[in-house]
């Protein structure tokens, strides 16, 4: 099972974790991982890592916008006999919005550039002569 806390839901199954890679690889097709910091302790593995990559191929329901960006992230994985049997990845959505320049909608109502400030319309005073 793979729970990637910036994702919607969790993936479970090897043909979904799978399914899961192959897209985030085609989004990211130029990452490069750096891993931090690491340790583990029983069968838990803590990874720290940064991810340099330029968002090019659709995630989601985000579009690529073409822009390179830096990631911090932290894995938790737990190993049995030897395998992966579950993995967790933390990371800042804010952090990922603002790396890859994501445009977020808005709420309805919410200003966008170039909009008119809001309020009544400015009374008109008596005409100058």
């Amino acid at each position: 099972m793979n729970s990637d806390q910036l994702a919607p839901e969790d993936v479970k199954g090897k043909a979904e974790v799978r399914k899961q890679f192959v897209t985030f690889t085609k989004a990211f097709p130029d990452q490069q991982f750096t891993v931090t910091s690491s340790f583990a302790f029983g069968d838990i593995v803590v990874a720290e890592t940064e991810m340099t990559a330029t968002f090019k191929g659709p995630l989601g329901g985000l579009k690529p916008t073409n822009k390179s960006g830096t990631v911090h992230g932290i894995d938790v994985t737990e190993i049995k006999d030897g395998k992966a049997i579950k993995s967790t990845t933390y990371g800042s959505a804010n952090e990922v919005v603002k790396a890859f320049e994501i445009p977020m909608p808005g709420k309805p109502g919410d200003k966008k550039p170039g909009d008119k400030p809001e309020g009544k319309p400015a009374e008109k005073g008596p005409a100058k002569k």
